[in-house]
């Protein structure tokens, strides 16, 4: 695992890291959130040049990445070598004592507040710290006795894995477009992006493609609280504590990382939602300096490895921007014009929340005609109207909700959340991150309806309120860290008086916040740690949840890692999803018949998703298997079932059929010998 740590950390990160600092001026906190943004969007781009060629993806890629990193060392120690310019003379001929005495003032001033930026980056650097100490504690708690090597037990994971190993293992370069067409029906005309798979691949070839996905897990899910925090820094750039408290209130959530990434295996949409972050951040920087051409590269590379990583992004970056336009404007007329009458206020305020959502919905309408979006938007979500949980839970759980579900209220978060609105609103940035806020709310109550034009507005989140609410999660939290920074604030400058030193004024500080602190502890049952521990254990374990046993257990496991030539050269296996099977690709590296994301009409999809017990006990059916290369087929005795998947238990198989190759527990590798 540590190999491929560093191997993931090597080709996620350092490029993007270099680039940023070498080439594109980034620095402190910016920089670092930029770092994983700035990679994917150069593998992204990689994924489409190297697709078309016979080049392997791994050595090619790798090769790039190196050179990239290389060429921005050297950019920047060429500028750290050049001669610095003259400093600016101080006191000028001509200037009298009252200009001097400015200066004076203005100098302290600009101590005084380095001083408390300096501080709000360590409080910022203590909470990733803790971030990162609280996600390997919460995640090794949950897979206690499973290992970092165990596979989760979902569809959408096992598909994953199969891709990653794929193109790992040089089997299969990034499919066209960053697509993943090769892991669907020949017909299907389905697009799904393989950024993911591709970034996935580089820590895979260090160890398998279960373990290589599960340390891009860990770094992108620590990831989003770097995001979280520097969202923080451009939206409250005068509150220097807010990103660390946005931190802290973020680590309540079990939305994401947890659901998303260690339970649902949703791994693109959740390296989409951590890069999209960044994007805004960038973007910020952007609209702050738009003449500089190395902020429109840095958002641009950005963007792109977010749209490649899922195509959501596109529509949080819409809303997003539709957001910050009307934010700009309002915050522009509000503050230029003092004197404005109460009723156009008040309209040109109902206008600025009003329009972006406008404006978003219509776009977000529109991505049918788009092919990136088209699937997202034709997926078939079950009609429940869940309106009234997800209401319930936003009203007593505070803008960070848990899963649904019956927990205790959260009345700190949502406190801090309403006087983080009064804090962020004196900033143009912070009104707009505010407005982004409420209109992801919005949209997570229309997707937890009945399907109707307003549930349409979600489409690109797949109809989906799990996945609005892991969006949701970052801008609440910067709103909720930007209150509390600001009692924190008050706090301290209500100890400092005259005779008062600065000790006095720290220790208000600290004292401030360690209450705040504790009381999000106390309001969230420390943070909601058990039921983001209890979310990371049931994904390995959703065969039998009322069991909480592995359908594929760790001896299994093993088992399949040492059989990587069991079925001989050029075997293809054919196995259930709902068996160990869809594991193998990753874990032994064979030749397996792969599984859909979802179900399509063809001969491939029907026989690995339903088909199997036909073919193996009907003569008919039995003739497909040879037409798919058939050799070997992998079954399980338990009779277990994954995601809704059954699977036949070896002794209903007609004898004759199949002869064991090798067995483990209550699984077995079979050669396929004849039809019944």
């Amino acid at each position: 695992m540590a190999v491929a740590a560093i191997v993931a950390l090597a080709t996620a990160v350092v490029p993007g890291y270099a680039m940023g600092y070498g080439l594109l001026g980034l620095r402190r906190l910016p920089l670092l959130a930029a770092s994983l943004p700035l990679s994917a969007g150069v593998i992204g781009l990689l994924t489409l040049l190297v697709a078309p060629t016979p080049l392997p993806w791994v050595p090619t890629a790798a090769a790039v990445l190196v050179l990239l990193t290389a060429v921005s060392i050297a950019r920047a120690l060429r500028r750290r070598s050049s001669p610095a310019q003259a400093p600016s003379p101080g006191r000028t001929a001509g200037q009298g004592p009252d200009e001097a005495l400015g200066r004076r003032a203005r100098r302290q001033q600009t101590v005084a507040d380095g001083r408390t930026s300096r501080s709000g980056s360590i409080a910022t650097a203590v909470a990733l710290g803790a971030a990162l100490v609280v996600l390997v504690a919460v995640t090794a708690s949950g897979l206690a006795g499973l290992g970092i090597g165990q596979p989760i037990e979902h569809r959408d994971a096992a598909f994953h894995y199969t891709a990653t190993a794929l193109i790992g293992s040089g089997g299969a370069t990034p499919f066209p477009l960053g697509g993943l067409d090769a892991m669907f029906p020949g017909s299907s005309g389905v697009y799904y992006p393989s950024l993911w798979h591709a970034m996935a691949a580089f820590p895979s070839v260090a160890s398998d493609a279960v373990v290589g996905s599960h340390v891009l897990v860990l770094v992108v899910s620590w990831w989003f609280f770097v995001a979280v925090a520097a969202l923080a820094r451009v939206a409250a750039p005068r509150l220097p504590y807010a990103p660390a408290f946005a931190v802290v209130v973020a680590l309540s959530s079990t939305a994401y990382p947890y659901t998303v990434m260690n339970f649902h295996g949703q791994w693109p949409s959740g390296l989409s939602l951590v890069l999209v972050l960044v994007v805004l951040v960038l973007g910020v920087l952007l609209v702050q300096r738009p003449s500089d051409p190395r902020r429109w590269v840095a958002a641009a590379v950005a963007f792109l490895g977010a749209v490649l990583a899922h195509g959501s992004a596109a529509a949080v970056v819409l809303l997003a921007v539709t957001t910050l336009v009307s934010a700009l404007l309002l915050h522009g007329a509000l503050t230029r014009r003092p004197g404005l009458p109460a009723g156009p206020r008040a309209a040109m305020v109902a206008v600025g929340i009003l329009v972006p959502f406008v404006v978003a919905a219509l776009v977000i309408l529109a991505v049918r005609a788009v092919p990136l979006l088209g699937s997202m938007a034709d997926f078939e979500r079950v009609s429940v109207d869940r309106r009234g949980e997800v209401t319930q839970s936003l009203l007593f759980q505070g803008p960070v909700p848990p899963l649904i579900g019956a927990q205790s209220p959260a009345w700190v978060l949502a406190a801090l959340a309403l006087v983080g609105v009064v804090a962020l609103v004196r900033h143009r940035f912070g009104t707009w991150l505010v407005l982004t806020a409420i209109g992801v709310v919005v949209l997570r109550v229309c997707a937890a309806g009945e399907d109707s034009v307003l549930r349409d507005l979600t489409a690109a989140w797949y109809k989906d309120y799990d996945r609005l609410e892991a969006l949701l999660v970052a801008p609440a939290a910067v709103v909720a860290g930007a209150g509390a920074a600001l009692l924190v604030g008050l706090a301290a400058r209500a100890l400092d008086r005259p005779r008062t030193g600065r000790e006095v004024r720290a220790a208000g500080a600290v004292v401030g916040t360690v209450v705040v602190v504790g009381a999000i502890a106390a309001s969230t049952g420390l943070f909601r740690w058990p039921i983001a521990a209890d979310t990371v254990r049931q994904g390995p374990r959703q065969a039998v949840p009322e069991d909480r046993v592995p359908a594929l257990d760790t001896e299994e496991a093993a088992w399949l890692r040492g059989l990587a030539d069991a079925p001989g050269e050029g075997a293809r296996v054919l196995g259930s999803p709902a068996s160990g099977l869809v594991f193998a690709p990753a874990l032994a590296g064979w030749d397996v018949l792969p599984v859909p994301l979802h179900p399509a009409d063809s001969d491939r999809a029907v026989l690995a998703l339903h088909g199997l017990p036909e073919a193996l006990t009907d003569p008919a059916e039995c003739e497909r298997l040879t037409d798919l290369g058939i050799t070997h087929v992998y079954l399980d005795s338990t009779g277990q079932t994954i995601i809704g998947y059954s699977f036949p238990l070896v002794e209903e198989i007609p004898p004759g059929v199949l002869e064991p190759v090798a067995t483990a527990g209550t699984a077995g590798l079979y050669t396929l010998v004849g039809c019944p």
